[in-house]
């Protein structure tokens, strides 16, 4: 049972009669369920889902699995009310592509979660929480993370709940109007600091739920399971992940040893590879004791999370299973991405292709090898970035025409150094140009610059603004064109 204390009335729900309660994954503190009680009062960190697995393991079996659909068909292992209708949109069930024409000389295996209703595994965490959350709550709020605000949006219009979005202005365009198209309340603020005050500051039975949230995690794990089952209940010698706040990989395991405590898998378990861009790698730089404290701007932006909050954990997932961290540069990256779409017809986002960036460093490298068998997860899909796809047509970026904003944007930031973010590039606008341009449309226009390599992300100023940089093309094209 679980007891909703953040409501008007009292109200208690009958659960997965299975689950044990919740514990700290640092200090082991053990608490009741609840859905509110998602931190440790102890040492703050984010609180996981337990299950009594002797009592579980006598209710599962592969052949009761194999006559469900969907990620409902491992209900056992997940926080699903008893007494409501589950809610789905089609999420699981993601094809497992085989491929050698990648990475020669391995078994690849594409987790395609690109096939999920939005386009993103993050519909399996949404599809459980709303799932809990219908009839409660009728009005939910997130922050910052754009794919995750789509996500939710979609299930929120099928069962009629509200969401509020708070994001920072560089938000990707598709991803933007995706949320609003779906119901979504989006509201554009400074940055993500302020994103995160505004939206966990809303009360009057708003409900709050990001990255973290235990409830909305355990839907992620379904992942790995549904993994294990395509393999006839066997593991890859590798699993790899693209990690941003780092709770992806750390369910991916969790699900490795929940599969193996109620004796459905008894294969080897997996080697985890945790997957970050080059420019902002704060698991890699747990692994190797740097620290790289200036982020200077990435084509995978939804691998950087200031301060992510299953780190730790991440960390300790990957070093269980032996496995590695290990960064890839935008040039890996975007390779990678085009390889995904003219040879094997996947148009994936760059966080989904850092993996095949990654495990083509690791097989050159030696540490994957020659007849192991890789899974890849294609966490999302590149539709949801248009201007994205676009580079991809692009054979030259370079060579795509300037606008006459584009050139005054170059201009107000040679005038503010060479270096500059988006309140301070719209007052030269505003003040030396007579240009009167929206804050979302500024850094609309200084993403493509980024993208034509006429401006780089030198850092967060204050771990949340973005500053942008004019590059060495960018200054000869304006010495060119003064």
């Amino acid at each position: 049972m679980i007891f909703i204390s953040g409501v008007s009335m009292p109200k208690a729900i009958k659960l997965n009669p299975f689950i044990s309660g919740m514990k700290c994954p640092r200090c082991n503190l053990f608490y009741p369920l609840d859905l509110y009680k998602i931190r440790c009062s102890k040492c703050e960190s984010f609180l996981e889902i337990v299950y009594d697995y002797d009592r579980a393991k006598r209710r599962v079996s592969k052949w009761k699995l194999l006559r469900r659909l969907g990620i409902w068909k491992y209900k056992e292992l997940l926080p699903y009310p008893l007494a409501k209708d589950l809610i789905s949109l089609g999420e699981g069930s993601t094809p497992l592509i085989s491929t050698r024409r990648l990475v020669p000389g391995v078994r690849l295996l594409l987790k395609n979660e690109a096939a999920n209703p939005t386009g993103s595994f993050l519909d399996r965490g949404s599809c459980l929480i709303i799932s809990l959350l219908n009839g409660i709550h009728r009005k939910l709020v997130c922050a910052v993370n754009a794919n995750l605000a789509v996500s939710l949006a979609a299930y929120c219009a099928k069962v009629g709940m509200k969401l509020s979005f708070f994001c920072p202005p560089d938000i990707d365009r598709g991803e933007f109007y995706q949320a609003i198209a779906l119901g979504a309340e989006v509201h554009v603020v400074r940055s993500q600091k302020e994103a995160y005050e505004r939206s966990s500051s809303l009360r009057n039975g708003y409900y709050y739920v990001d990255s973290a949230n235990p409830f909305l995690l355990e839907g992620e794990k379904t992942t790995a399971f549904e993994l294990a089952e395509q393999l006839s209940w066997k593991w890859p010698t590798w699993i790899v992940v693209p990690v941003g706040t780092g709770g992806h990989i750390t369910m991916i395991w969790k699900a490795v040893k929940e599969l193996s405590v109620i004796r459905i898998v008894r294969s080897k378990p997996p080697r985890l590879v945790g997957v970050q861009p080059k420019s902002y790698s704060p698991l890699v730089d747990l692994f190797d004791g740097s620290y790289n404290r200036d982020y200077y701007g990435t084509i995978a932006r939804d691998l950087v999370f200031v301060d992510p909050p299953k780190l730790f954990e991440a960390y300790r997932a990957i070093k269980e299973s032996k496995g590695i961290a290990v960064r890839v540069d935008d040039k890996e990256i975007i390779k990678a991405l085009k390889d995904l779409a003219s040879k094997e017809g996947i148009l994936a986002e760059p966080a989904a292709a850092s993996t095949i960036a990654a495990i083509r460093k690791l097989r050159e490298e030696g540490i994957i090898e020659k007849g192991d068998t890789v899974a890849a997860i294609i966490t999302g899909s590149g539709l949801k970035n248009p201007d994205i796809i676009k580079s991809l047509i692009e054979s030259k970026r370079r060579e795509r025409t300037l606008t006459k904003t584009k050139i005054f944007i170059l201009k107000a930031i040679r005038k503010l150094g060479g270096r500059g973010y988006g309140y301070e590039i719209k007052k030269i606008l505003e003040s030396e140009y007579s240009l009167g341009i929206s804050l979302p449309t500024i850094y609309h226009h200084l993403k493509e610059l980024e993208q034509m390599g006429f401006l780089r992300r030198l850092n967060i100023v204050d771990k949340r603004i973005v500053n942008y940089e004019l590059t060495t093309e960018a200054l000869q094209f304006l010495k060119k064109n003064a």
